[in-house]
């Protein structure tokens, strides 16, 4: 499963000296995947790790945007509906 996941995330993080990302696949509490590609800082030349520690604010906006759009597909909700529901 690991050379699996690692082809799949090498087609878009194939170049070690280029920004990167942390990448984890778990199944209920267990974690059956986690790993780090890429550059943490380009002009310190810092490697990505597992640990690494992310502002999140503005990267979920899209994650929630998708989910609205699923849900207002399935019926569940509507964009105009207050954020409340």
């Amino acid at each position: 499963m690991e050379a699996r996941i690692d082809s799949i995330i090498l087609t878009g993080f194939s170049n070690k000296n280029e920004p990167g990302g942390v990448f984890m696949v778990a199944k209920g509490e267990k974690t059956l995947y986690r790993k780090a590609f890429g550059k943490a800082n380009l002009e310190l030349n810092s490697d990505m790790t597992p640990e690494q520690v992310f502002q999140i604010g503005s990267m979920t906006k899209q994650f929630a945007a998708v989910a609205i759009l699923m849900l207002e597909q399935q019926g569940k909700l509507s964009v105009n509906d207050p954020v409340s529901k």
